[in-house]
């Protein structure tokens, strides 16, 4: 038995010694009788009777019961003690003795403390046939062998740690609490518990105690872990980019800086300003949405500026010894007739009007110039440059089964370019001519995915030229933020915007209207676990896909996730992959 810096041993019957390392002489007290011999054999001992004498002490004389009962003067049943049971056996007699007595007449009561059944120091007390152990505080069982775990109420709280002991238990706190079941919390919001003694939130946030520290819920228009970053709600661009000049940040808010014809919260109403009248000497006033001013004045012939303000001629200053004249076209300077005249138009080229290298011709019309262009080179003043034209589309596919194989349902690769009809679509979900409404003569799926932007193909009818004219290399200023609010049905503006996934379209007050298609997609991952990291696998699908997601749902308003098992039937043939018509539903399923 342990006990503080050493230890007992309580030995079995026959040993002793501090370790129970010394066997005991069991015949030093002889207990046989009638000239029997004590024989010790180990841990046991015995009785070598005379031949007229047997028993466990040599004390029953071979007879039998009913001349024993003689001898004792009693009757039979009385021969054994304690209601035990006489049985002749050979020539002699034997006594059956009940449970707790020994003897060879039942005699003696047997003491089952002597072989110390109690562990841990506990007290042994001898029943009829049994014991009792009285144990120590912080054992239990029968025999007091079992330690009492006293962590196994779970007494810590908080997330203590709880170490078990003898009769007791101590708990290991974590940071920010203490007591013996670690039950009294800090207060981590309170001022005096922060070194700095500064606020642990910021802009408003509320700070929210919690076990070993504390979480901040932030205000609208606030992120970060103490609320320290204000939500740019400029990022999403909220102001109407035709009828606002500027966006400025403010605090949970914004205000579009509206151009002039424009008014509302996001510069989206239109003002008519022609109602002011705004345009003189008679000119005609047009609302003009694309103007700086917002109208637009039509001058009548010899007026100008942006209200008619000005006269045309007055505002010129004709060189060369030209003058100037009202014409349909815009006042002009011409040369006057006569001499001056000639000498005027010959000065046509003395400004060298003609760029790029253009030889000018002199003539006799206004403007008295005239440039010859070098190659790739266009307008007045050969200042456009026309890029040389491309090579004529082709219209023969060099493969003639392409033609076979056209609308058979498999993609071929080889046969799924312009010239040979792009497989009948068995390459682009069935989309026959995908290339159909972008300009031909542009040969944008020659230019597609180069890694560099071709500005003639950034429209949606040329796919955008694979959004490789976007700018790259932006991120979502509040990453964390917006996945963890995405598509929560909450306006964000700060992450309303093209790297953030447009909020998960929360913010849109026209929301497009939902394609009824569904995306079958599968994913290395368990129902439940994918369920968990929805919204970021969402934001991260949208974001590559550059489109919103919603995860599907069923009849019954449950989410249409569920094991993928494949089909051994699907396995594409080498160089072209299946493309299935329909949903084919059997083994596998969909979500």
């Amino acid at each position: 038995m342990d006990g503080l810096g050493t230890y007992r041993c309580s030995c079995p019957a026959g040993y002793t010694g501090n370790n129970c390392q010394t066997l005991l002489n069991l015949c030093i007290t002889s207990l046989c009788n009638n000239g029997g011999t004590c024989v010790q054999g180990g841990r046991s001992w015995r009785c070598e009777c005379p031949s007229d004498w047997t028993g466990l002490y040599c004390d029953v004389p071979m007879v039998s019961c009913a001349v024993a009962a003689a001898l004792k003067r009693v009757s039979v049943d009385q021969v054994c003690q304690h209601s035990g049971t006489c049985i002749n056996t050979g020539n002699t007699h034997q006594c059956q003795c009940q449970a707790g007595y020994t003897g060879s007449y039942c005699e003696l009561d047997v003491d089952e403390c002597a072989s110390n059944p109690c562990h841990h120091a506990a007290r042994c007390q001898d029943l009829q046939g049994g014991y009792l152990c009285q144990c120590l505080a912080g054992y239990q069982g029968v025999s007091c062998e079992y330690e009492v775990d006293e962590c196994q109420s779970q007494p810590c709280r908080n997330g203590g740690t709880c170490f078990d002991l003898v009769n007791r238990f101590t708990c290991s706190c974590p940071p920010g609490t203490h007591g013996l079941q670690c039950e009294i919390n800090d207060d981590d919001c309170a001022p005096d518990a922060h070194p700095s003694g500064g606020p642990r939130c910021f802009n408003g946030g509320q700070c929210i105690d919690g076990i070993g520290g504390y979480t901040c819920s932030c205000p609208p228009g606030f992120a970060g872990q103490h609320c320290e970053g204000d939500v740019n709600e400029c990022l999403s661009s909220p102001c109407d980019p035709k009828g606002s000049l500027d966006c400025v940040q403010k605090t949970n808010d914004y205000t579009c800086k509206c151009r002039h014809g424009f008014t509302g919260r996001h510069c989206e109403a239109v003002v008519d300003l022609c109602q002011l009248n705004p345009c003189q000497n008679s000119g005609t006033c047009s609302v003009d949405l694309n103007s700086p001013l917002g109208y637009v004045c039509h001058c009548r012939l010899g007026f100008v500026g942006n209200n008619c303000e000005y006269n045309r001629c007055g505002q010129i200053r004709c060189q060369n010894k030209q003058v100037c004249v009202e014409t349909s076209s815009g006042p002009l300077c011409r040369c006057p007739e006569g001499p001056e005249g000639a000498r005027c138009e010959n000065m046509g080229c003395a400004n060298q009007p003609c760029r790029n290298g253009a030889t000018c011709l002199a003539q006799p019309q206004p403007p008295y110039y005239q440039c010859q262009c070098p190659e790739h080179f266009d307008g007045r003043d050969c200042d456009i440059y026309s890029p040389p034209s491309p090579r004529g589309p082709k219209t023969d596919c060099p493969i003639p089964q392409c033609a076979h194989k056209a609308d058979d349902g498999v993609c071929d690769m080889q046969c799924n370019n312009h010239e040979c009809g792009w497989d009948s679509g068995d390459c682009s979900l069935h989309f026959p001519a995908p290339w159909k409404k972008c300009a031909p003569e542009r040969r944008c799926w020659e230019l597609f995915n180069n890694d560099m932007c071709d500005e003639q193909c950034n429209t949606a009818e040329c796919f955008f030229d694979s959004y490789e004219c976007q700018s790259r290399g932006r991120t979502c200023k509040y990453q964390d933020y917006c996945i963890n609010h995405y598509a929560d049905r909450h306006c964000d503006q700060g992450c309303n915007t093209e790297e953030c996934g447009w909020d998960g379209l929360d913010c849109s007050e026209d929301t497009p209207q939902r394609l009824e298609a569904t995306l079958v997609i599968v994913v290395l991952l368990q129902p439940e676990e994918l369920l968990g990291k929805l919204p970021h696998f969402l934001h991260k699908l949208g974001t590559l896909l550059r489109t919103n997601l919603r995860l599907k749902l069923d009849p019954q308003n449950r989410p249409m996730l569920y094991p993928y098992y494949g089909r051994e039937d699907e396995e594409p043939t080498r160089g072209t992959s299946r493309v299935r018509r329909s949903l084919e539903l059997g083994k596998e399923v969909v979500g």
